[in-house]
């Protein structure tokens, strides 16, 4: 089969999108780093990757007869430590101004992140002056070929993405011995590689990484579990729409909504609802007394206050709702009783099955939650996070923090708490 053809079919069969700026893969001297998510990465790469790009490949990764036959066709070096004349032909094709790409993590991952970065990659750009330019391939770590097991959903032809980050050099090591030297520059393309698992997530709000998940996963996936019961992504979505709808009769647009709740799924789908409406939920710290409470509200000129009565008896906060008593307290309770007929036939009728059509469009750069401070050394202190901080930090410890389906997070700390928010709720459901 030729080249062309097969670009073809594979572009049919995987949906592979490139993006970024492909002019730097012919910038001289340029050796290509991607993560190795399956055994097809070294295939796809090479076919879609302009610049006739010679791929460097482990002779694991051609056990599978589709990808042996697919790397029929395209330029590559079987990598083998045995024999490092391969090393040194890599190292005279860069010289050439020839791009080469390399997967310095060797392997497939068997765990869905970056594992062990070896040093052979980043010597031969050293010894090169070369132009290292990071590539992220995802997808392909849902399809048949991927090392991972468990509960990793899988794809025969799941959607393949290639991106291709800015280019960058390593600093000089110099005056090293020769081990620490590999070492030094092996830890410098580890922040690389890092930085691109990180840079390479596409803009979204919120809600849209949810339903991303939900897609990827299944939306009948088990995925939250309170002191009531298992929740699915389907149940999640539901509530999340079902809430939002009724918050945005509360409030307007933009408008800063007091969330006085427990660490329960509810609290989770009023974080989403209210974001996805355009609505900004303020989670509040009910420890911290009437006092602190009230001033909270005041610095960030909250309006409406939603809680739960069985919340307040439970967790004897009489007091504390009483000082807030010139605010539009609304319990949850008394939201059931407000979704009417038309709401359940727009839920069940079309927001569940086209969820994306039913909230307005919002900028990822929009305020998503506020937080405050604890207020133990002043009065409280609001802090506006964006839904683009809160994913990017979401994916910044995806880089450095090896988890994935097969684990579970246990969250004891109060969702009002920055890491119980970011890395015990969210990180986990997105």
């Amino acid at each position: 089969m030729t080249t062309g053809f097969l670009r073809f079919l594979l572009r049919g069969l995987f949906r592979v999108r490139v993006e970024g700026d492909v002019s730097q893969l012919h910038a001289g001297r340029v050796l290509i780093v991607a993560n190795h998510d399956s055994a097809l990465d070294g295939a796809l790469l090479g076919l879609f990757l302009p610049g006739n790009v010679t791929v460097a490949e482990a002779g694991d990764g051609l056990r599978h007869w589709l990808v042996r036959r697919l790397m029929r066709v395209v330029p590559h070096v079987i990598l083998n430590p045995q024999r490092p004349l391969a090393l040194k032909r890599l190292i005279r094709l860069v010289e050439r101004g020839r791009p080469v790409l390399l997967f310095p993590q060797g392997p497939a991952t068997p765990t869905g992140g970056l594992t062990k970065v070896y040093d052979s990659a980043a010597v031969i750009a050293a010894r090169c002056n070369a132009w290292i330019v990071p590539v992220r391939i995802t997808g392909t770590l849902y399809s048949r070929y991927a090392a991972v097991g468990g509960l990793f959903p899988k794809r025969f032809f799941p959607r393949v993405t290639i991106r291709i980050l800015p280019g960058r050099r390593l600093p000089a090591q110099l005056q090293l011995p020769g081990k620490t030297r590999r070492r030094r520059l092996a830890d410098e393309l580890l922040k690389i590689m890092q930085h691109m698992m990180f840079a390479s997530r596409p803009p979204a709000t919120l809600f849209e990484a949810l339903l991303d998940a939900a897609e990827l996963h299944g939306r009948g996936t088990l995925i939250l579990e309170d002191t009531q019961r298992h929740h699915t992504y389907r149940d999640l979505i539901k509530a999340s729409l079902a809430l939002g709808r009724l918050g945005a009769r509360l409030a307007g647009e933009g408008e800063i909504v007091g969330v006085l709740m427990p660490n329960l799924a509810t609290t989770v789908a009023l974080l989403f609802g209210l974001s996805a409406m355009r609505r900004t939920p303020a989670l509040l710290n009910y420890t911290s007394g009437p006092d602190a409470l009230r001033s909270a509200c005041i610095a960030a000129g909250i309006k409406t206050l939603i809680t739960s009565r069985r919340f307040v008896d439970v967790a004897r906060l009489g007091s504390s709702v009483a000082a807030l008593s010139t605010l539009r307290i609304v319990y949850l309770e008394d939201l059931r009783t407000r979704f009417g007929l038309l709401d359940k036939l727009w839920l069940m009728g079309w927001a569940l099955w086209r969820p994306r059509a039913v909230v307005p469009d919002c900028d990822p750069e929009e305020t998503a939650v506020v937080l405050f401070t604890s207020g133990s050394e002043a009065r409280p202190k609001g802090v506006a996070l964006s839904h683009r901080a809160l994913l990017a930090n979401i994916a910044q410890m995806g880089a450095v923090i090896d988890y994935g389906p097969n684990d579970r997070f246990l969250n004891s700390l109060p969702m009002y708490h920055s890491y119980s928010l970011t890395a015990c709720t969210l990180q986990p459901l997105l």
